[in-house]
């Protein structure tokens, strides 16, 4: 009898069809997981980019606020004119020692018209030298704020901020304030969960400098290769392999996608060129993911999917969720951290003006979708200039601080957004179905900080008060930020002009 043999029939190609399938499956998720890897890796190195740009102007606006109160400082304007360098150091020594441990300010000038530095107070003996840098002589030639990376007379790449420097409209020199480039790394590089390495052309900073940089800064880690001086680093050691990746920058190669080993690490990295402030290439920066887990996790899936196909096919579904859905909740989170950053005032941990600018339009449209009342509540601290001059600035920082605390705690309804929009000015723009809302709330606010009771000897009431102005408008398509803002401060003048330390409506003409 012949033997039909249906099994070897249907199970041979049933198995080869399986192994096919679960072959090109193992490998085309091999290829999509590593694709992945390469997006989620592309993404953070727009969000580093991003936020270098982002933390370099938030560092900018820092430094101007800093130089606003200093540049409006009676006796350092009177020291100044009297060209008492000792006593403006004695006077100056102990704010520039807080603002190099609580924002990193590394350097601190005050410069004469004639672009001559009268006191550096990072190096207290270097004075009386002339200045030719590109940020001082923008500032001297358009009498504007300048700002930008550019190199010292030690060739320490630093972030410079100059204001100038005028008193009852005269200009009578420069203020600038700095921050030295690896005083940024490790924020980026702690922000996005990444490697950092700054790189300097030897053609632009002799050995001699190098050394110097070297052992003043002794904490940080510094290399020399072929063609470039590596200025900063969170890597602690470069291997070979690494050192030629960022070698053949010399011969203006970069990086996009490229994988290097340092060590027991494995590297996505990217590299982009570093300019300064005249838009020179200086050296680059580069970005380095490590991907030796990952990596090793996918050649450790392929070696075990390939042993028991069915099951673990089904364990790399599961799998693959959830490593999707563990990186995304990472970079949402860093994305997010990101974000209230740059919308937060870094004193008094509310939104800042950027941020003012952008959303009230939104609180606006909102507020006329519900056919509510918009209330502009703008609130200046009275004497704040006497109390900081009596006090000094850093009590008078204090006082900011309190004063937004009690923002948060009186305005803490979603529909309450309270910005710092000034040196010692505060907004507050609200949305309510009541159009006396907004006075209410600001007569609130303005009792809760004259009953915190913070001493000044410098004002009438003795401790500090806050005048306000209210604008409050039924909300249309029509109404505009500008109109609002407007109207609060003429009501916030009468509030002043008044006797302050009572609030004031902006009244509409019927």
């Amino acid at each position: 009898m012949k033997h039909i043999n249906i099994v070897f029939k249907i199970i041979l190609p049933l198995v080869i069809g399986l192994f096919l399938i679960a072959f090109i499956s193992v490998y085309s998720n091999f290829y999509l997981l590593k694709k992945n890897i390469t997006d989620k890796a592309d993404e953070r190195f727009e969000i580093v980019s991003k936020s270098l740009d982002s933390i370099i102007k938030q560092d900018t606006m820092l430094m101007l606020g800093l130089m606003e109160q200093l540049e409006k400082d009676q006796k350092i304007i009177n020291f100044y004119k009297q060209n008492d360098r000792e006593s403006l150091y004695n006077y100056l020594l102990s704010t520039y020692k807080s603002y190099n441990k609580r924002y990193d300010i590394t350097h601190f000038y005050i410069h004469k018209i004639n672009k001559q530095n009268f006191i550096r107070m990072h190096n207290k003996d270097k004075h009386s030298d002339f200045i030719d840098r590109a940020t001082l002589g923008s500032a001297s030639k358009n009498l504007k704020l300048s700002s930008g990376i550019e190199f010292g007379i030690l060739h320490n790449l630093t972030l410079r901020v100059v204001l100038p420097w005028f008193v009852n409209g005269k200009l009578i020199g420069y203020i600038e304030l700095g921050k030295e480039i690896d005083k940024l790394t490790p924020r980026l590089a702690k922000s996005a969960s990444v490697d950092i390495i700054f790189s300097v052309k030897k053609e632009l900073l002799s050995k001699e400098n190098f050394e110097k940089w070297k052992n003043n800064n002794r904490n940080r880690h510094y290399e020399t290769i072929k063609f470039y001086y590596i200025i900063d680093s969170t890597i602690d050691k470069i291997d070979e392999e690494l050192e030629g990746h960022l070698d053949e920058n010399g011969t203006h190669k970069y990086h996009a996608h490229d994988y290097v080993n340092n060590g027991d690490s494995r590297y996505f990295i990217h590299s982009k060129p570093f300019y300064d402030v005249n838009n020179k290439n200086v050296g680059n920066l580069y970005i380095l993911i490590d991907i030796k887990e990952e990596y090793g996790f996918l050649y450790e899936l392929l070696i075990d999917i390939s042993i028991i196909m069915l099951i673990l096919l089904a364990f790399l579904v599961i799998y693959y969720f959830k490593f999707l859905q563990k990186k995304e909740k990472e970079l949402n989170e860093v994305y997010l951290e990101i974000q209230r950053v740059s919308i937060t005032d870094g004193l008094t941990d509310i939104y800042n003006k950027r941020h003012y600018l952008n959303n009230a339009p939104y609180q606006i449209n909102n507020c006329s979708r519900c056919q509510g009342y918009i209330s502009f509540i703008l609130i200046d601290v009275d004497e704040f200039k006497k109390y900081n001059d009596y006090y000094g600035h850093l009590k008078g920082d204090d006082v900011l601080i309190e004063i937004a605390k009690a923002m948060k705690a009186i305005f803490k309804r979603a529909l309450d957004c309270s910005y710092r929009v000034g040196g010692e000015e505060f907004l507050v723009v609200t949305s309510s179905q009541d159009s006396e809302n907004g006075y209410k709330m600001a007569e609130h606010l303005r009792k809760a900080i004259y009953n915190l009771s913070i001493e000044h000897k410098k004002h009438k009431e003795n401790i500090i008060t806050v005048s306000i102005g209210v604008c409050t408008k039924k909300s249309d398509n029509m109404t505009k930020i500008e109109e609002l803002y407007d109207n609060a401060d003429k009501a916030l003048y009468e509030s002043k002009n008044n006797g302050r330390n009572q609030v004031s409506v902006f009244k509409y003409d019927t």
